[in-house]
């Protein structure tokens, strides 16, 4: 399975990745149809380069990853997880979703 690695928001943490879901600052997070229009772009562009699943580092903006959720499910994609930040040992650690 090809599993594309992604960060949530470029510029909030510092992450493994070169590659965002969201590569502006959000400006206004009360605007949920802007959010899951770009993250449904994002895995529709994903979904046609032949990714089947996302790794999600994820920065705590839980609006955005909400609307990531939405359309993973509206796309159907197999495979997701999220990479959460574990302030102790400064590393990252895996959540599967589905």
């Amino acid at each position: 399975m090809k599993i594309k690695t992604v960060g949530l928001c470029e510029s909030r943490q510092d992450m493994p990745v070169s590659e965002f879901v969201y590569t502006q600052v959000i400006a206004d997070p009360t605007d949920t149809d802007s959010l899951e229009s770009t993250a449904l772009d994002f895995v529709r562009a994903a979904d046609a380069e032949g990714f089947e699943g996302v790794c999600l580092y994820v920065t705590g903006m839980s609006v955005a990853l909400a609307a990531v959720f939405k359309a993973m499910s509206i796309c159907g994609w197999l495979s997701f997880s999220l990479m959460h930040f574990d302030a102790k040992t400064s590393s990252y650690y895996e959540q599967v979703m589905w």
